[in-house]
């Protein structure tokens, strides 16, 4: 039978995905401080230099952890940006999806728990999680700015302030999850949480918008 070979690159790719994988789930159980370049390797299958080779350090592999879910977390943010409704329903949507996401999906759980707890001193990893921290605090910011574009924002809104506001709820239920009954907790949040936004930010009757929908099709595989 044929056997189709992978390039260097394929497999470059497939190792630092299952590496990365790998440091999720150690991360998500166990927090920072637990996870060893040895152990990554040895989870996902690999001799116990690999996560070296591929990351060169632990710091290394945090860095791109951070690195790859942010820019996933940016490319959705985007898509949402571009649906129909109006831009407070975008913001329930955007933040559905971080409630979604943390209560069902290992690698969302492990990078709020990096970016959302102490850091140990690393400074590459610093620089990584505040610039993953505003790119968070921008995608709120927009979507808040298009809602004041289109009338959905409450009058007087305060954009920054605001902006915010929503990041440290949605931060603060994460940091809940980690410290207490773990995911099943979540759902208990959601309403109460889109509630109090809509409530708190919405000029307009609450109705049905993307936020109902948009998250239920966006899956991250880990």
């Amino acid at each position: 039978m044929y056997v189709v070979r992978k390039s260097q690159a394929e497999r470059r790719a497939t190792a630092d995905r299952k590496l990365l994988t790998a440091s999720y789930r150690i991360i998500s159980e166990s927090g920072i401080t637990a996870l060893t370049c040895e152990d990554v390797g040895r989870r996902a299958g690999y001799s116990r230099g690999q996560t070296y080779q591929r990351f060169g350090s632990k710091e290394g592999l945090l860095v791109a952890a951070v690195w790859h879910v942010s820019a996933e977390r940016a490319r959705f943010a985007r898509s949402l940006h571009q649906r129909g409704a109006n831009g407070v329903d975008r913001l329930i949507a955007h933040c559905r999806l971080h409630l979604d996401a943390l209560a069902h999906q290992v690698k969302m759980r492990a990078f709020f728990r990096i970016a959302s707890g102490p850091l140990p001193s690393m400074p590459d990893l610093e620089t990584a999680v505040v610039a993953a921290r505003q790119v968070y605090l921008d995608e709120i910011t927009a979507l808040l700015n298009q809602a004041s574009a289109d009338g959905s924002l409450r009058a007087g809104t305060d954009i920054r302030s605001a902006a915010a506001t929503i990041r440290a709820l949605l931060c603060g239920i994460a940091l809940e999850g980690q410290s207490g009954g773990g995911p099943c907790t979540f759902p208990n949040s959601y309403g109460g949480a889109m509630e109090f936004l809509r409530r708190a930010y919405s000029s307009m009757t609450p109705g049905r918008g993307v936020d109902d929908d948009a998250v239920s099709r966006f899956h991250v595989p880990v």
